[in-house]
């Protein structure tokens, strides 16, 4: 197959809606699979778009998000009158969206199909894939089985009721990719134990979808003076969060180290929440609960300007759980407290570029939290030694040719 010609790419996709691409600030999350020109068009197929909306009934549509990548939003239910059996309804809807896919692969010579999970988005991606014999890219972009042993729930519990279930649809889906990828070894590992195997592991890390914003040296970046000015600040020190706000992130845990700081430590402090999720009314009634809502901004989607800038500027970030952000966290410089969860590990070097906590160990993550706010000048030396590392492990250079090689694998 020529390489040259124009290639377009299929993501199965439901990280995030229609409506938190829309806000802004994801940008980068799906044009930087774009490859620098590698692909012409990506299509994201969220087949949990509406999955807050049970109502809205009809077809797909496709919606274009720029002028390289167009957005399938698919409501949970395909016929009015099936409203009434949702679940009946919704796999309606699923077949409706398969055969949209499979349709718009054919007029935009897709080249490849990814699934961006091995369990629904990667079952769904392979069944499009077999029948248009199109190479299958499936993304495991954490620890599932880290994941369920903390909730005791499958990952898609309102799909698949048993994790036995989702194991099964794992290891099907693992089998029939052509390529799987991953972003860290904490991942590669989870994928081996399945597959007793390496060979179509491709290691594929989040550099190209973090903003060159992020690698600007955080001294030179632009830092308005009012620029804190829609917050009504209570302290002087500031704490960043940079997640989705489900209970697998374990947001609460951080909101658990405020309230330490602010009540055992006496230690006013600005509290930043930057992201989305369903658990957002729960923290905040939390937030209330332990007399800290003051503390805590809740700030929503921001867009990658205001991330890039707001991080320089905070003296600590808390991570539990945290992925892509964790990146670029690091590349503006700060000191992370974090579990010794997924890949944080292999980031983020306890005492000497942040600091790393036992998992659920939320004394811990409080005691070092405060030790970093405490010691600004060792604060400042694991920001700068953070920073360092991330350049070094993070290079797009070197993870643009290595994705663009992973590709042309398979158009030979």
């Amino acid at each position: 197959m020529n390489n040259n010609f124009k290639k377009n790419l299929v993501t199965f996709d439901t990280a995030y809606s229609l409506a938190q691409y829309e806000a802004g600030g994801l940008r980068m999350f799906q044009e930087g699979k774009l490859l620098n020109g590698y692909f012409n068009k990506i299509f994201v197929i969220n087949i949990a778009s509406n999955i807050k909306n049970p109502y809205v009934i009809g077809k797909s549509k496709l919606i274009k998000i720029s002028e390289h990548v167009e957005y399938l939003d698919v409501p949970l239910g395909r016929f009015r009158f099936l409203a009434a059996f949702k679940k009946i309804n919704f796999i309606f809807s699923i077949l409706s969206t398969i055969i949209i896919v499979t349709r718009l692969c054919k007029k935009n010579n897709v080249s490849f199909i990814r699934g961006e999970d091995a369990e629904i988005n990667g079952f769904l991606a392979m069944v499009t894939s077999k029948i248009l014999g199109i190479p299958l890219f499936v993304g495991v972009w954490g620890n599932p089985a880290e994941i369920r042993n903390d909730t005791g729930q499958p990952m898609w519990p309102y799909l698949l009721k048993f994790i036995a279930v989702e194991v099964f649809l794992e290891k099907l889906v693992l089998k029939f990719a052509d390529r799987v990828l991953v972003q860290n070894k904490n991942n590669k590992n989870f994928v081996v134990n399945i597959l007793k195997s390496d060979k179509k592991i491709r290691l594929f890390k989040v550099s190209n979808q973090i903003d060159d914003l992020h690698y600007q040296d955080p001294q030179l970046r632009n830092k308005a003076p009012d620029f804190f000015k829609e917050f009504p600040l209570v302290g002087q020190k500031k704490i960043i969060i940079i997640s989705r706000l489900e209970e697998e992130k374990r947001v609460l845990d951080s909101i658990k180290v405020i309230s330490y700081i602010v009540h055992k430590k006496s230690m006013p402090v600005d509290f930043f929440v930057c992201g989305v999720g369903p658990e957002e009314d729960f923290l905040k009634k939390y937030a209330v609960q332990e007399k800290i809502i003051n503390n805590i901004h809740f700030c929503g989607m921001r867009n990658q300007a205001w991330l890039s800038t707001a991080i320089p500027l905070m003296d600590l970030c808390i991570s539990p759980i945290t992925g892509r952000a964790l990146v670029e966290v690091a590349l503006g410089g700060i000191p992370v407290v974090g579990y010794d969860r997924d890949w944080q590990t292999e980031l983020i070097e306890h005492n000497i570029s942040g600091y790393i906590c036992n998992f659920n160990d939320i004394e811990a993550l409080s005691s070092f939290s405060y030790l970093a706010l405490e010691n600004q000048k060792k604060a400042k030396e694991m920001g700068y030694e953070l920073r360092n590392k991330a350049l070094k492990e993070f290079n797009k250079d070197d993870a643009l040719k290595m994705e663009q090689s992973c590709y042309d694998e398979l158009l030979k």
